[in-house]
Protein backbone atom coordinates (compact mmCIF):
# COMPACT_ATOMS: atom_id res chain seq x y z
CA UNK A 1 0.00 0.00 0.00
CA UNK A 2 2.88 2.62 0.79
CA UNK A 3 4.89 1.34 -2.06
CA UNK A 4 1.57 2.45 -4.08
CA UNK A 5 1.34 5.66 -2.47
CA UNK A 6 5.12 6.52 -3.50
CA UNK A 7 4.86 5.21 -6.91
CA UNK A 8 2.09 7.53 -7.67
CA UNK A 9 3.25 10.33 -5.79
CA UNK A 10 6.78 10.03 -7.74
CA UNK A 11 4.42 9.55 -11.71
CA UNK A 12 2.66 12.99 -10.62
CA UNK A 13 5.82 14.73 -9.54
CA UNK A 14 8.35 13.60 -13.13
CA UNK A 15 4.85 14.01 -15.21
CA UNK A 16 4.64 17.91 -14.32
CA UNK A 17 8.86 18.17 -14.49
CA UNK A 18 8.75 16.92 -18.03
CA UNK A 19 5.64 19.10 -19.04
CA UNK A 20 7.50 22.23 -17.90
CA UNK A 21 10.05 22.01 -20.38
CA UNK A 22 7.97 22.78 -22.95
CA UNK A 23 5.11 25.00 -21.33
CA UNK A 24 4.03 27.71 -19.95
CA UNK A 25 5.00 28.00 -16.65
CA UNK A 26 3.88 30.58 -13.46
CA UNK A 27 5.23 29.86 -9.97
CA UNK A 28 3.97 30.80 -6.61
CA UNK A 29 4.06 30.42 -2.69
CA UNK A 30 1.25 31.12 -0.86
CA UNK A 31 0.11 30.34 3.00
CA UNK A 32 -3.29 28.94 3.42
CA UNK A 33 -5.52 28.48 6.82
CA UNK A 34 -8.37 26.33 7.63
CA UNK A 35 -10.82 24.63 10.28
CA UNK A 36 -11.58 21.04 10.86
CA UNK A 37 -15.52 20.67 11.30
CA UNK A 38 -15.99 19.14 14.45
CA UNK A 39 -16.89 15.21 14.71
CA UNK A 40 -14.65 14.48 11.87
CA UNK A 41 -11.06 13.32 12.31
CA UNK A 42 -11.93 10.86 15.03
CA UNK A 43 -9.32 9.01 17.21
CA UNK A 44 -10.19 5.77 17.53
CA UNK A 45 -8.62 3.49 19.81
CA UNK A 46 -8.17 -0.53 20.66
CA UNK A 47 -7.24 -0.87 24.35
CA UNK A 48 -7.42 -4.70 25.39
CA UNK A 49 -6.23 -4.72 29.33
CA UNK A 50 -4.99 -8.65 30.48
CA UNK A 51 -5.85 -8.99 34.31
CA UNK A 52 -5.09 -12.21 35.91
CA UNK A 53 -5.40 -13.79 32.47
CA UNK A 54 -8.50 -12.45 31.25
CA UNK A 55 -8.66 -9.67 28.67
CA UNK A 56 -11.23 -7.09 28.74
CA UNK A 57 -11.95 -5.14 25.38
CA UNK A 58 -12.32 -1.02 26.19
CA UNK A 59 -12.17 -0.13 22.76
CA UNK A 60 -14.09 3.03 21.48
CA UNK A 61 -13.36 6.39 19.69
CA UNK A 62 -12.94 9.91 21.12
CA UNK A 63 -14.68 12.85 19.09
CA UNK A 64 -13.25 16.09 17.96
CA UNK A 65 -14.54 19.34 18.59
CA UNK A 66 -13.16 21.00 15.36
CA UNK A 67 -9.73 22.76 15.41
CA UNK A 68 -7.58 25.28 13.07
CA UNK A 69 -4.93 24.03 10.34
CA UNK A 70 -2.50 26.41 9.42
CA UNK A 71 0.69 25.80 6.90
CA UNK A 72 2.64 26.61 3.86
CA UNK A 73 2.95 25.90 0.46
CA UNK A 74 4.62 26.77 -2.97
CA UNK A 75 4.69 25.51 -6.56
CA UNK A 76 3.47 25.54 -10.48
CA UNK A 77 0.91 26.38 -12.60
CA UNK A 78 1.55 24.73 -16.14
CA UNK A 79 -0.69 26.33 -19.61
CA UNK A 80 -3.20 27.90 -16.50
CA UNK A 81 -4.88 24.77 -16.06
CA UNK A 82 -2.47 22.27 -14.20
CA UNK A 83 -1.17 23.37 -11.00
CA UNK A 84 1.08 21.24 -8.70
CA UNK A 85 1.32 22.44 -4.65
CA UNK A 86 4.35 21.30 -2.39
CA UNK A 87 3.40 21.88 1.39
CA UNK A 88 3.30 21.60 5.35
CA UNK A 89 0.05 21.97 7.02
CA UNK A 90 -0.10 22.16 11.24
CA UNK A 91 -3.71 20.26 11.72
CA UNK A 92 -4.49 21.16 15.69
CA UNK A 93 -8.16 19.25 15.63
CA UNK A 94 -6.68 16.14 17.83
CA UNK A 95 -5.45 18.32 20.66
CA UNK A 96 -9.67 18.93 21.14
CA UNK A 97 -10.90 15.53 21.47
CA UNK A 98 -13.50 14.47 24.12
CA UNK A 99 -11.30 12.33 26.32
CA UNK A 100 -11.50 11.80 29.96
CA UNK A 101 -9.23 13.36 32.59
CA UNK A 102 -7.91 10.54 34.24
CA UNK A 103 -6.34 9.44 30.77
CA UNK A 104 -3.22 10.25 29.49
CA UNK A 105 -4.25 11.27 26.15
CA UNK A 106 -1.87 13.91 25.43
CA UNK A 107 -2.27 14.83 21.37
CA UNK A 108 0.20 16.57 19.83
CA UNK A 109 -0.14 18.57 16.57
CA UNK A 110 -1.06 16.25 13.09
CA UNK A 111 1.96 17.55 11.13
CA UNK A 112 1.31 17.17 7.49
CA UNK A 113 3.81 16.69 4.31
CA UNK A 114 1.70 17.05 0.66
CA UNK A 115 1.87 16.91 -2.95
CA UNK A 116 -1.33 18.57 -4.36
CA UNK A 117 -2.82 18.47 -7.78
CA UNK A 118 -5.81 21.11 -8.87
CA UNK A 119 -7.26 21.39 -12.53
CA UNK A 120 -8.25 25.45 -13.40
CA UNK A 121 -11.54 25.67 -14.63
CA UNK A 122 -11.91 29.38 -15.74
CA UNK A 123 -15.68 31.18 -14.93
CA UNK A 124 -14.21 34.46 -15.79
CA UNK A 125 -11.01 35.95 -16.92
CA UNK A 126 -10.02 36.26 -13.30
CA UNK A 127 -11.89 33.27 -11.58
CA UNK A 128 -11.30 29.76 -11.52
CA UNK A 129 -13.41 26.60 -10.28
CA UNK A 130 -10.70 24.37 -8.78
CA UNK A 131 -10.62 20.55 -8.47
CA UNK A 132 -7.79 17.85 -7.67
CA UNK A 133 -6.55 15.53 -5.14
CA UNK A 134 -3.58 15.37 -2.58
CA UNK A 135 -1.50 12.79 -1.23
CA UNK A 136 1.09 13.34 1.54
CA UNK A 137 2.70 11.95 4.99
CA UNK A 138 1.71 12.85 8.60
CA UNK A 139 2.97 11.93 11.81
CA UNK A 140 1.42 13.07 15.45
CA UNK A 141 2.04 11.95 19.15
CA UNK A 142 -0.46 10.57 21.71
CA UNK A 143 0.70 10.09 24.99
CA UNK A 144 3.84 9.08 25.97
CA UNK A 145 4.60 6.01 23.78
CA UNK A 146 2.47 5.87 20.77
CA UNK A 147 4.03 8.03 17.80
CA UNK A 148 0.99 7.76 15.06
CA UNK A 149 2.48 7.79 11.42
CA UNK A 150 1.07 7.30 7.70
CA UNK A 151 -0.04 8.25 4.35
CA UNK A 152 -2.68 10.43 3.88
CA UNK A 153 -4.60 11.44 0.66
CA UNK A 154 -8.11 13.14 -0.25
CA UNK A 155 -9.85 15.37 -2.51
CA UNK A 156 -10.96 19.27 -2.66
CA UNK A 157 -12.84 21.72 -4.81
CA UNK A 158 -13.41 25.26 -4.62
CA UNK A 159 -12.69 28.77 -5.63
CA UNK A 160 -9.61 31.08 -6.81
CA UNK A 161 -10.07 34.96 -7.55
CA UNK A 162 -6.39 36.33 -9.58
CA UNK A 163 -5.40 39.92 -9.03
CA UNK A 164 -2.35 41.05 -10.86
CA UNK A 165 -0.01 38.57 -8.85
CA UNK A 166 -2.03 38.32 -5.90
CA UNK A 167 -4.99 35.51 -5.44
CA UNK A 168 -7.52 34.62 -2.81
CA UNK A 169 -9.15 31.32 -2.65
CA UNK A 170 -11.27 28.89 -0.57
CA UNK A 171 -12.13 25.09 -0.46
CA UNK A 172 -13.88 22.22 0.33
CA UNK A 173 -11.45 19.28 1.55
CA UNK A 174 -11.63 15.61 2.91
CA UNK A 175 -8.88 14.17 3.94
CA UNK A 176 -8.35 10.15 4.74
CA UNK A 177 -5.82 9.86 7.39
CA UNK A 178 -3.61 6.82 6.64
CA UNK A 179 -1.52 7.32 10.36
CA UNK A 180 -1.57 4.29 13.33
CA UNK A 181 0.66 3.42 15.61
CA UNK A 182 0.17 0.50 18.56
CA UNK A 183 1.83 -1.67 21.64
CA UNK A 184 1.07 -4.73 22.80
CA UNK A 185 2.80 -6.71 25.88
CA UNK A 186 1.99 -8.50 28.40
CA UNK A 187 -0.27 -6.14 30.32
CA UNK A 188 -2.57 -6.01 26.89
CA UNK A 189 -2.63 -4.23 23.57
CA UNK A 190 -3.27 -0.64 22.86
CA UNK A 191 -3.62 0.71 18.90
CA UNK A 192 -5.49 4.07 17.65
CA UNK A 193 -6.24 4.98 14.29
CA UNK A 194 -8.64 8.25 12.76
CA UNK A 195 -10.94 8.42 11.00
CA UNK A 196 -11.71 10.80 7.54
CA UNK A 197 -12.17 14.44 8.14
CA UNK A 198 -13.67 17.69 6.26
CA UNK A 199 -11.80 20.92 6.48
CA UNK A 200 -13.08 24.37 5.38
CA UNK A 201 -10.11 26.27 3.94
CA UNK A 202 -8.61 29.60 2.27
CA UNK A 203 -5.54 30.49 1.19
CA UNK A 204 -3.12 33.53 0.01
CA UNK A 205 -1.45 33.30 -2.57
CA UNK A 206 1.61 35.41 -4.82
CA UNK A 207 2.39 34.54 -8.70
CA UNK A 208 5.13 35.17 -10.13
Amino acid sequence: MKLKYAVLGLAVVMGFASAAQASQTDYFWGIDAGYTLPDTGNMKFKNVVIDDGVSMDESGQYSTSGGLALGLYGGVVLNEHHKLSFGYRADSSIQNLEASEEEDNTLSTIHEFYTRYDYLVPITNALDWTVGGTLGYEQAKVGEVLKPKGFLYGAQTGLEYRFTHWLIGTDVAYVKHGMEDGIKNEFGEVNVSFDDELQLMTHIEYRY
